[in-house]
């Protein structure tokens, strides 16, 4: 009772203040029939509000009176009937009217458009009030219901048909305006003329700081690629040129680098090391505070504008449709006004759309920018942090308190680093778009912030309500993002294990086929891949799970709000829904950008820290080098003082030193394996640390070009050989031609396809042992600014009469006479005789320096003699030998232009990497590697899945339509409808990964297996010595990778967003009028053509982009081996400046490719989209559709729209993949060596396991027992009969086995077989051939002791069997053999050899004469061309390569050693017991130094032999050959 006084009370304050001149139009008034029913309505129970209800209808009856009696006067009787009518219904409330009946007012609707109340009220005070005491209830807005969001700013006609009018000359001016903007950007493009195959380099293509400096709109507008997309975009495929798109090139001074470099380093120092420092602080310092502003100020713009703002526009769209619908229900055949819906479809439906696409190209070009910055800076610091790796660094140790999920690349902790992983990983893919993403994920809250507020005035507290939905589900996502997180980090590490063997692989294949061990290499590789992929299976799994319960986001939150909706206030406005699912959808999108930011900066600290790792690593040794005091000219040029040791927590390498070498002489520093002969010339280089206070060295710092230095190793990088000779001096063709001469390259010139213009790679591939060795001989002479010149034995790898010209005419020769010149080099007396002094090393120490004569006649001299006795020896002749070219150096000036004049010139050895354009058949060749079947399943289920999206939405518009043509719908029912078609689609989503999953894991495993195992079966002439090494691994890595991961991924998304967009489009054109669509038409085909136009730009750039990417590779792919040489010779700077010369190029294609073109088709094809978006939104309007339908068209619209951004980037990566993808299939198709096994294939070594209970028991006999035992016969000999010294016997039984002739083996006795040891065993029934027991267990090469472990048998017994074919040697026949290297010319003609079954023979020559290639041709790594060689009878061409590389055994020039134990570098496969390891150890004399390593031979060997030197590598590969004892 008492709520109803105050009631009425305040309702009565309320009329009374209200004044009497308000009144109401027509249009915003509710008719009298619709008044009478809520009057009449049940659910009226309070008296207050009855009364203001029919207070209104009095109102309303008057107004109405009113109007018909102006009208006519017939009307206005029925009108007075009605009146007394109405008076007579409530003549028991007129005294409470009188209050009311001369104030009220009879406008309806309020300001928010929804909720009305039945009076004015002047007082904010009041209207609340009256709202919280529930005396105002929601009513259906009435008439026109326009709410004048635009129309109100300007002066127009009142009558409808005038406003219509308007209307049209708004649509006419908008058309005119998007059309010649779309046929402006048209024209503008085909106005450029294609680019033809002749045409010449036109540089400076896409500069836009020209554009940027005429002015901002000339930027934004991106008018400065017009002139590059229309040059290349009109061809299928063309190829671009470097100049024509790097503008203001510098690569000696890269601003990148010189900038993020100072800003490092100010960061290093100011935190006091690189563990504390940050890499965020230097690139936000490269980037800078106005441009981070900047891009942070254009995201949030973006952001608004694509989320808050379009929500806005179509929330006045959509209400004022609505109010249209409600006002033609009400009022039947009155004629609508559509200028406000039509000012809106243009101003906001198409306008808001623009401003969004111009302030995402902003941020697109500068968040391009500085990514790319960014990138760039970290990668040239990198780089120029492995060109300074000091010699033999170890590998930085994780930091303290690193996760055990850190990516370590290498567990122990001494390894080298990986930095093509962190190029390809860390930096490339992490950089890519990360300033925007990290940015996306900072406001992201705040935006969803936003839209919920939005959300909430829409619907109040059920806004909040529903929004608790997110909760559990973020939970979730969360979870989900966790757990395939630690899957992704498992990916990571196993696909690093991938990469470092393939690396190894790749650089040591010749080794690999040599040894045989093409299958172990193979096997290794792909256990790494198939954990690889099972992590990848297991994320994308998770991934789907993921997704599909963040589908159900969008959904929950709209149905909870709906629901708590329709329990609180009882109704929701059809237009609402609308809304809801967009701002939802809209959070859904924020959320996905925060998501996506957060996994990004999850991932970043992890790269920062391998990053960090690696810049941590020990810098090569500061101010150990001091300048030599010069002051008289007697000074010495070169001191070295002091301890000195690789790392400075390691044992010196060098000890108690003290050597002065005056300037000009010639110093010889002879030694033992590992004594530290190479060890005091990379001292002198500056690349070991100094030992205490007192230990220094003067000499010519490495970086100025006094100094010269020739390693072991000789340094050879991808380039002609007159690169690689003249560096980056000057060409002097005197001081040129007189350097080839001095080091005997002159007949090598004459072989060599173009002369000194051919092409020589990474490791001078393709170029003989004693070839490179004289090419960095050459440089070194050349070299004239080399004061100080360091040799690591320079002989080593020549022959003695090229080495003693070299001596006389290089060393001695007027070239280095007056140089300082220390050589590293072998104890000849001979050739010592002719050097100025001789330092003699024994364990890092000088034990012996003088003169050669004071020297030579030493003790421990003599010791170093007698070690080395075996060695060969060096001719005793002292002058030079007569092996010149005519004419001395000016006969090489002559050859050379002979070769040239002969069209020789820049010929090359190496396959140029040509344009690899997409092609049908490498993805014909992935989907059938996929399965026909998956990729069936997978299209019907993607199909399935855009199907009953397009229900979801469907069935929304549906609901709404329904509930505007009757209020009083089912809810429920329509709300049940879309949890099941939500489920419904939640369950195709899985499925979908599901077959994703499935077709990209087969298709990866299947493209891996085949390339390896085509690349481990690919001769070494025509296939990989026309490879570069970075190139390979460039291709097998990061291309591989990009397959593995996007080629279904993005291939899913184009696929969906096509099928997306051919069903949406499909719907919008059918329910639209046919004018309109043929209308469109045109409009699409203007987009698709902006859509080719990209497609032909951005492959040559792809390309370019791969290309450049290789060059990096390369130099990455062999820095660190050769960073000491590149350092010594002067050559940093250059090889940086190549570095940023490719990095440039990098840079400026992806930043072209995925920022400037991709804005550039983004801009073009949005106004397309957009204009397609206002023509559909103004033709639904003017034809009447339902406001359900039309609001679901413009949602499709402008979703495909908003979708388009990430089509564009989805399209550039699919050209990145697809191009990644046919560089792949070429290796499909690699040339083949022969076959790997072969019928009839004799098995040399078979290593057998015996359990004791399968072995018969055994006896041994000797003496009288033992006498005229027949043996088997080998190789078709007649049987013989001997007395051995024991035989084995059955017990019981004759004789089984007996010793051989020399006691090493146990053979069989004639008519025995091995499989009588076990009857049982099926493994020695298989055996088909002979063979000799050579060790038993851990003891070998004794029968006596092999018959008592026979005799004596442990738990169970290993059996190495050798064949008995090969048992006593193989004799060689080499048959008018002819052979030469891939298609170049013979380097052997008609050789003829007999060599007899172990004969010791040796091939001598000088360099380049065809020792090596007659080995080659005896393992078939290069096939003979004519003739033959016999093996045992055996031709060798019948025979398997595996067979024939394990009878045939190589021992190459240059020492592989790969990353892993001594073990297995020795023995791989596990095959020999651990004494004949030692026992080959001991015999290559490296048992002492495995002796003081406390793991023995289980010891851990870094990459490359990192931790050994040169000859202690050599003697590793020796050991290999003692170990497995090759017949040959």
């Amino acid at each position: 009772m008492l709520k109803s006084c105050v009631a009425v009370v305040l309702a009565a304050v309320a009329a009374g203040a209200v004044d009497n001149s308000l009144t109401c139009t027509s249009e915003r008034c509710l008719p009298e029939a619709v008044s009478a029913q809520v009057t009449k309505a049940d659910d009226v129970l309070d008296p207050a509000i009855g009364l203001m209800q029919t207070a209104l209808h009095y109102k309303l009856r008057e107004q109405k009176v009113a109007e018909v009696a102006a009208s006519d006067s017939a009307s206005r009787a029925r009108a007075i009937h009605e009146h007394n009518k109405m008076n007579r219904s409530v003549a028991h409330n007129q005294s409470h009217l009188a209050p009311f009946h001369a104030n009220f007012s009879s406008c309806l609707i309020s300001d928010d458009s929804y909720r009305s109340i039945p009076f004015s009220t002047e007082g904010i005070m009041e209207k609340e009030l009256f709202r919280e005491l529930g005396l105002i209830r929601p009513q259906q807005p009435c008439g026109n219901g326009q709410v004048a969001v635009l129309s109100s700013f300007f002066s127009f006609p009142g009558d409808v048909e005038s406003q219509n009018k308007i209307a049209k000359q708004v649509i006419m001016g908008w058309v005119v305006i998007a059309v010649g903007f779309i046929v402006w950007s048209v024209a503008v493009v085909t106005a450029v003329p294609k680019k033809k195959d002749i045409d010449t380099v036109k540089g400076g293509l896409a500069d836009e700081d020209k554009a940027y400096a005429e002015g901002f709109l000339s930027w934004v507008s991106l008018g400065w690629l017009d002139e590059l997309v229309g040059r290349y975009g009109k061809r299928l495929n063309s190829v671009i040129d470097d100049a024509e798109i790097v503008v203001n090139r510098n690569d000696a001074e890269y601003k990148p680098h010189i900038a993020f470099k100072k800003h490092w380093l100010e960061e290093v120092k100011a935190k006091g090391s690189v563990e504390k420092a940050s890499l965020l602080r230097p690139l936000y310092r490269t980037v800078g505070f106005k441009a981070t502003a900047c891009v942070v100020t254009c995201i949030v713009l973006e952001e608004l504008c694509g989320s808050v703002l379009m929500v806005f526009a179509l929330d006045k769209f959509l209400s004022t449709l609505e109010n249209l619908e409600h006002y033609q229900k009400l009022h039947p055949g009155e004629a609508l006004s559509l200028l406000e819906p039509t000012l809106q479809a243009v101003c906001l439906l198409w306008g808001v759309p623009m401003v969004f696409r111009m302030t995402s190209i902003v941020v697109s070009l500068l968040d391009g920018q500085y990514c790319n910055i960014c990138a760039a800076g970290l990668a040239s610091i990198v780089f120029e942090k492995a060109l300074n790796a000091p010699a033999g660094a170890a590998m930085a140790s994780a930091p303290a308190g690193a996760s055990p999920d850190d990516e370590v690349p290498d567990p122990q902790g001494r390894d080298k680093p990986n930095i093509v992983q962190l190029l390809n990983v860390d930096i490339v893919e992490t950089w890519g778009h990360l300033i925007r993403d990290l940015i996306y994920a900072a406001i992201s809250p705040f935006i969803i912030v936003a839209l919920l507020v939005i959300m909430v005035k829409q619907v109040h507290w059920a806004g909040f309500i529903g929004a608790l939905y997110l909760v559990p589900i973020v939970a979730l996502v969360t979870l989900g993002f966790m757990w395939g997180l630690n899957w992704w980090r498992s990916y990571q590490r196993y696909q690093d294990q991938r990469f470092k063997w393939l690396t190894e692989a790749m650089l040591n294949i010749r080794t690999i086929k040599a040894l045989a061990w093409e299958k172990l290499s193979f096997e290794k590789l792909e256990a790494a891949r198939e954990a690889e992929l099972r992590c990848q299976f297991m994320g994308s799994m998770i991934g789907g799970f993921t997704s599909c319960i963040s589908h159900t986001l969008p959904w929950g939150v709209l149905l909870i709000t709906v629901w708590y909706t329709l329990r609180t206030e009882g109704g929701i406005q059809p237009h609402r829904i609308m809304i809801l699912q967009r701002i939802i959808g809209s959070i859904l999108n924020s959320i996905g950008q925060f998501v996506k930011g957060l996994h990004r900066v999850t991932m970043l600290p992890n790269s920062f820290n391998r990053i960090r790792r690696f810049l941590a690593q020990p810098d090569r040794p500061q101010n150990v080098i001091r300048q030599p005091a010069l002051a008289d000219a007697n000074a010495s040029k070169i001191r070295i003082l002091g301890s000195f040791a690789y790392n400075e927590d390691q044992e010196p390498a060098l000890s108690n030193l003290d050597v002065e070498i005056p300037k000009g002489e010639l110093v010889a520093v002879i030694g033992g394996v590992a004594s530290g002969k190479s060890t005091l010339l990379q001292a002198i280089i500056g690349d070991l640390y100094g030992i205490g206070e007192n230990s220094y060295i003067e000499a010519p710092s490495p970086g100025d070009g006094e100094l010269s230095y020739c390693s072991q190793v000789p340094w050879i990088f991808e380039g002609t050989l007159r690169e690689n000779i003249v560096l980056n001096s000057e060409l002097d063709q005197d001081r040129y031609h007189q350097s080839i001469y001095a080091a005997g390259l002159s007949q090598d010139l004459q072989i060599l396809p173009g002369g000194d213009q051919v092409t020589i790679g990474s490791y001078g591939v393709r170029l003989s042992g004693g070839q490179r060795a004289r090419v960095a001989l050459a440089r070194a002479a050349y070299m004239d600014k080399a004061q100080l010149v360091l040799m690591d034995d320079p002989f080593a790898s020549v022959d003695v009469p090229t080495g003693q010209h070299i001596f006389n005419e290089l060393l001695l020769g007027p070239l280095m006479k007056h140089r300082t010149r220390i050589v590293a080099t072998q104890p000849n007396p001979n050739l010592l005789r002719q050097f100025d002094r001789v330092l003699l090393f024994e364990g890092g120490k000088v034990v012996e320096m003088g003169t050669p004569a004071e020297v030579t006649e030493t003790k421990a001299f003599k010791q170093l003699q007698a070690q080395l006795a075996s060695d060969t020896e060096v001719a005793d002749s002292e002058g030079p030998d007569e092996i010149r070219s005519s004419g001395g150096h000016g006969g090489v000036a002559a050859m050379l232009a002979e070769k040239v004049a002969a069209g020789e010139k820049d010929m090359t050895l190496r396959e140029d990497e040509s344009q690899d354009h997409v092609t049908w058949s490498s993805m014909l060749w992935w989907m059938r590697a996929a399965g026909l079947f998956n990729l069936l399943a997978f299209a019907g289920m993607l199909a399935i899945n855009r199907t009953v999206e397009l229900r979801e939405m469907l069935t929304v518009a549906v609901w709404v339509d329904a509930k505007l043509v009757n209020p009083n719908v089912d809810d429920n029912l329509f709300m049940m409808r879309c949890m099941m078609v939500v489920a419904c689609c939640c369950v195709t989503t899985v499925l979908t990964s599901w077959c994703a999953s499935l077709v990209s894991i087969n298709a990866s495993r299947r493209l891996h297996t085949e390339i390896m195992s085509n690349l481990m079966r690919a001769p070494v002439d025509r296939f990989f010595d026309k490879q570069p090494v970075g190139r390979l691994i460039n291709r097998l890595s990061f291309d591989m990778r990009q397959v593995d991961d996007g080629m279904l991924g993005v291939g899913l998304g184009l696929f969906s967003w096509v099928m997306s967009f051919i069903i949406t489009q499909s719907f919008i054109l059918h329910v639209m009028h046919w004018k309109i669509t043929l209308l469109t038409i045109p409009i699409y085909a203007v987009s698709f053509y902006f859509i080719y136009l990209y497609r032909g730009t951005a492959v040559p750039l792809v390309f370019h982009s791969k290309f450049a990417m290789s060059g990096l590779q390369d130099l990455q792919a062999v820095v660190l081996g050769t960073c000491v040489s590149i350092r010594a010779n002067s050559m940093t700077d250059s090889f940086m400046t190549r570095f940023n010369h490719y990095s440039q190029s990098v840079i400026r294609s992806q930043y072209l490719i995925f920022s400037a073109c991709r804005a550039w088709a983004q801009s073009r094809v949005f106004v397309c989209f957009g204009f397609l978006t206002g023509i559909f939104a103004v033709g639904g309007l003017w034809q009447g559709m339902p406001m359900g339908t039309l609001a679901t068209c413009i949602t499709f619209a402008y979703g495909q729209m908003v979708d388009f951004e990430v089509l564009t980037l989805g399209f550039t990566m699919a050209l990145n993949i697809l191009n990644a993808l046919q560089r792949l299939t070429k290796y499909l198709n690699v040339p083949k060596e022969a076959a790997a096994d072969m019928p009839g294939d004799p098995v040399v070594r078979k290593r057998l396991k015996i359990e004791r209970p399968e072995l018969l028991p055994l006896q041994i006999q000797r003496g009288a027992a033992v006498k005229d035992v027949t043996l088997k016969a080998k190789n078709g000999s007649e049987k013989e009969k001997t007395s051995p010294s024991l035989v084995v016997s059955i017990k019981g039984e004759r004789p089984l086995l007996a010793a051989t002739a020399d006691g090493t083996a146990l053979q069989l006795v004639e008519g025995r077989k091995l499989s009588d040891l076990a009857p049982g065993l099926e493994a020695l029934a298989m055996l088909t051939e002979d063979y000799h027991i050579i060790a038993i267990n851990n003891v070998s090469r004794s029968a006596e002791l092999m018959a008592q472990e026979l005799c004596n048998p442990p738990n169970v017994l290993w059996l190495d069997l050798l064949s008995s074919e090969f048992s006593e040697g193989t004799r060689i026949q080499i048959e008018d053999l002819t052979a030469g290297y891939g298609s170049n010319k013979s380097v052997l003609h008609s050789i003829s050899v007999d060599i007899a079954p172990r004969m010791k023979c040796g091939f001598a020559g000088k360099t380049g004469c065809g020792k090596s290639t007659t080995l080659l041709c005896m393992l078939r790594m290069l096939e003979p061309r004519m003739g033959r060689i016999l093996l045992g009878g055996r031709d060798h061409s019948k025979l398997g390569l595996t067979a024939l590389r394990s009878i045939v055994g190589l021992v190459p020039q240059d020492p592989t050693v790969f990353e892993g134990t001594w073990r297995f570098n020795i023995d791989p496969f596990g095959e020999y017991p651990d004494a004949r390891i030692w026992e080959a150890l001991q015999l290559v004399r490296l048992m002492p130094h495995l002796r003081s390593l406390p793991d023995g031979i289980d010891s851990e060997l870094a990459r490359d032999g990192g931790n050994l030197s040169f000859g202690q590598r050599q003697l590793l590969s020796l050991a290999r050959m003692v170990v497995r004892q090759p017949p040959v």
